[in-house]
């Protein structure tokens, strides 16, 4: 259920609600042919937005066909008409700006770019305040954040004191034509559209796609005037397209078209106080454009403060470290719910040298490359999704590696490997023994004719639990010429129910091989399976599968914990 939005004429007076009323312009993907730009509609549209005497222009992306130093200069050359006229451009690279890097970018637009961007993005993705009106542009192919510099954007949606908040960036957040957008990172789209609308925003300017598509994200509680609102506006000169459809991933939200239409055009906003009125003017000719949609709102400022964390509070682990090798170990965070928002999770490892998981939607970590026989200490906590970014308290638990022991052939029955099972043989002079006997040049394992799926089950030395490393299939040799192609192999940590660790594809030729890497899965057996061969007899030479044995049997009750209570530290 949505917090009730405030409408204090105090609380409105805070946000600067009554300035005096201005306008900006909007447009993007301006690409073309002269130099990488559409000069012929970009410039007409340059001299439109300087006669509808805006304060500023905001540009998503897609200015030029493949950036460099060069198109840039082509593109401010065109726009000329607004910067002569001193009117502010504020644009945001799209994916064909990144076709040169960052070539040329910092040197064309570095001077016009607020240098308050995220650690890794500034001068690409940034804010400005602007009378009444907060600008968020946000640059999707740099800085170490995804699609949305979450943290950098939650905190200063927090520290907001402006009524209006424009978000613009490249790609869309939800599909229309191109299926690259931000439904890729749906979860991360989610918590964006949750964040706009809960800091007070609204509306989301966005290209990528070259139509104008406007559409409502409906939410579903049957209030429309408090949804998202998805404006593509990629009308500046690229070639266009006919309209989409909204077939992506879309979570809870059912998209609603509000307006379409393939021409070139661009959008004023006007500002009048509270009230927020968007036209999108097509073009009707050589250096003509009339009004053709308009749309308005009036803007509430944000919802109340969000300063509840979610619970359980502290977080626990529901099932605690446990060691998977001698370089892995997993955990689970018990599920964390919120009221308000969706929930991210965050697994810290405090022991010096290791690492942290960053927060993630997902309960799961599995922390890798560690050290053999050491002991690491891991903190989960939660948080939620609000611009508040509320934590729980953390809970601490511990997990020990496994030893670094001798690696071995443990399917050989020298080491202590047995052949529990296996589908068929050709007859007792190319058994299913021979696969570990050891020799490989000479005769091996060949099936019955026309065979089905083949396989072979091993265990280990006295049933023991086997640290394994890599597994290798050698193609037949039995008779020379019945060769193998699809072998699979999967491993047991119980004994009964098995799971896929990798496969390949033998050529149908003698000599060759398969590699599986078992990246330190502990098991108790191990299977092959042979899925198809080049004709009416399969054959291999062998299998060898490596890994070494832990001195004792991890318990499976404590899953390597210690100490064997967590360690719960309030918030």
């Amino acid at each position: 259920m949505k917090r009730q939005i405030f409408l204090l004429t105090v609380f409105l007076l805070s946000f600067n609600a009554f300035a005096a009323p201005w306008k900006f312009a909007v447009f993007c993907d301006s690409r073309g042919s002269t130099n990488g730009v559409n000069d012929l509609i970009l410039g007409e549209i340059a001299d439109a937005v300087v006669a509808e005497g805006v304060d500023l222009v905001i540009v998503p992306g897609d200015m030029v066909n493949s950036g460099g130093s060069s198109q840039y200069q082509q593109w401010r050359s065109t726009m000329a008409p607004v910067y002569n006229a001193g009117i502010p451009v504020y644009p945001v690279r799209g994916n064909h700006e990144t076709f040169s890097g960052t070539s040329g970018w910092v040197e064309n637009f570095g001077a016009d770019i607020p240098d308050n961007g995220p650690i890794g993005a500034v001068n690409y993705t940034y804010s400005v305040e602007h009378k009444n009106a907060l600008f968020i542009g946000i640059d999707h192919y740099i800085g170490n954040y995804g699609k949305i510099p979450d943290d950098w954007m939650s905190t200063l949606l927090a520290a907001n004191t402006k009524l209006h908040i424009f978000v613009y960036a490249h790609e869309p957040a939800f599909k229309v034509y191109h299926a690259d957008c931000l439904d890729a990172a749906a979860s991360e789209r989610d918590d964006f559209v949750e964040r706009t609308l809960e800091a007070g925003g609204k509306v989301y300017f966005c290209g990528h796609d070259h139509l104008l598509d406007i559409l409502r994200a409906d939410d579903g509680d049957g209030d429309t005037t408090d949804d998202f609102i998805q404006y593509l506006i990629g009308t500046a000169g690229a070639p266009l397209y006919n309209a989409g459809s909204y077939d992506g991933y879309n979570g809870s939200y059912t998209p609603v078209n509000v307006e379409y239409e393939k021409a070139y055009g661009y959008t004023i906003v006007e500002i009048d106080s509270s009230d927020v009125t968007l036209t999108w003017y097509k073009r009707a000719g050589t250096g003509s454009f009339s009004s053709f949609h308009a749309m308005s709102y009036t803007a509430t400022g944000p919802l109340p403060p969000d300063k509840t964390a979610p619970t359980p509070n502290p977080i626990t682990f529901s099932s605690p470290p446990a060691a998977t090798g001698t370089s892995s170990i997993e955990m689970t965070a018990s599920l964390a719910k919120d009221t308000e928002h969706n929930v991210q999770y965050n697994f810290k490892c405090i022991t010096t040298g290791s690492h942290d998981s960053g927060w993630q939607s997902e309960t799961y970590y599995k922390d890798k490359g560690l050290t053999p026989n050491t002991t690491y200490t891991y903190r989960v906590c939660a948080r939620d999704t609000s611009i508040y970014r509320n934590r729980t308290g953390y809970t601490e638990a511990s997990a020990k590696t496994l030893d670094g022991l001798a690696v071995v052939n443990v399917v050989l029955p020298a080491n202590g490997g047995v052949l529990e099972s296996y589908t068929s043989q050709y007859s007792a002079s190319y058994p299913a023994s021979a696969l570990t006997n050891g020799v490989i040049k000479e005769t091996g394992w060949a099936s019955s004719s026309d065979p089905n799926d083949q396989s072979f089950i091993f265990s280990f030395s006295g049933g023991a639990n086997a640290i394994l490393n890599k597994a290798v299939i050698y193609g037949g040799t039995a008779e020379g010429g019945y060769f193998s192609k699809d072998v699979e192999i999967w491993t047991s940590a119980d004994g009964t129910s098995y799971t896929s660790a990798g496969s390949g594809t033998l050529a149908n030729s003698a000599g060759s091989t398969v590699k599986v890497d078992l990246a330190g899965i502990v098991a108790k057996k191990v299977k092959l399976v042979i899925t198809s061969g080049y004709s009416s007899y399969w054959e291999l030479a062998e299998l060898e599968v490596y890994g070494s044995f832990p001195e004792t049997t991890p318990r499976t009750t404590t899953r390597g914990l210690s100490p064997l209570l967590p360690i719960i530290h309030k918030p």
